[in-house]
């Protein structure tokens, strides 16, 4: 696994590893004695559980590759769910949306395509433009960029797809879109 992989996951894995510790608790094992089973306090059930009360948009978690998307947009449902929900305005959410299309494109892809692949990277490219130029600092830009990925490839098998997808365009050179990559210039 490369280092910017390791580093892309390190902060998610953190964030839940912080999570299952501020469980606290009273560990006196209660009146009756113990037998009361020990609640699950794993980073995987306490992130469950803040998806289940709504302090996080529960993400699609399946064995499927690619998801639901129920509209035919391009973009998983959870993910869209994720950028509705965010604290950003409607361009901003246009350009994660346009982000979102190519980086689901980015998995599904055969990376045995070269043009499909060239294909791809344009369109991710261009939405990473866009949302970086949308966003009110660069470092703002790059953090939503990868909380998006991050969410898109959120299990193995879409991880390994992604890993798949890089492996193939590493080394690519391709010209920066034109314009703020949005397309609506």
């Amino acid at each position: 696994m490369n280092v910017s992989l390791r580093k892309s996951w390190l902060a998610p894995f953190c964030l839940s590893l912080t999570l299952a510790a501020c469980g606290g608790g009273d560990d006196s094992g209660g009146s009756d004695g113990g037998s009361t089973p020990p609640e699950d306090n794993t980073p995987a059930a306490s992130i469950e559980a803040l998806e289940r009360d709504g302090t996080l948009p529960a993400l699609d978690r399946s064995d499927s590759l690619a998801g639901v998307d129920a509209d035919g947009n391009g973009v998983r449902d959870d993910i869209q769910a994720w950028v509705t929900q965010l604290p950003a305005n409607e361009t901003q959410k246009q350009a994660l949306m346009q982000l979102a299309a190519a980086n689901q494109k980015a998995l599904l892809v055969d990376v045995a395509d070269e043009p499909a692949l060239r294909q791809v990277v344009s369109q991710q490219m261009a939405g990473v433009k866009c949302v970086v130029r949308r966003e009110a600092d660069v470092l703002a830009g790059e953090n939503t960029v990868t909380g998006l990925r991050d969410r898109t490839a959120n299990t193995e098998t879409r991880a390994r797809a992604y890993m798949r997808y890089m492996e193939a365009v590493n080394g690519y050179v391709m010209k920066s879109p034109d314009g703020n990559g949005c397309g609506d210039e």
